[in-house]
């Protein structure tokens, strides 16, 4: 899945650790249930929906802060598109750069012979 903003994702990974604290809560609200201990049952579904709510919430807040990491750290789309191809190799270089930094060849003797 890809996602547009660390907002986004953050949000997805909080949502997804409130659910999975729901659906991990039913567990002792079944065994409760079935031995006859209803309010056992019922405050451990609670405890585990609000535990796994506030696991999603911080594991959430990690995983954004790292991906606001990863994300600082690559070039931007727009950064890209600002880019020219090297008339020798075909990466995406600098406008400016005298030299590859893929093939190491001078750029300005390309661009006199051309």
């Amino acid at each position: 899945m890809y996602y547009q903003s660390a907002e986004d994702f953050l949000i997805a990974s909080a949502i997804i650790g409130t659910v999975l604290g729901l659906f991990i809560g039913f567990v002792p609200l079944v065994v409760g249930l079935i031995k006859g201990h209803s309010q056992q049952g019922a405050v451990g579904f609670l405890l585990c929906a609000i535990s796994g709510a506030i696991a999603g919430w911080v594991g959430a807040g990690v995983m954004a802060l790292l991906a606001v990491i990863v994300i600082g750290l690559r070039p931007s789309a727009q950064n890209e598109a600002k880019r020219v191809q090297c008339p020798h190799c075909r990466e995406l270089i600098m406008p400016g750069a005298k030299v590859c930094r893929f093939c190491e060849r001078d750029l300005g003797v390309a661009e006199k012979a051309n």
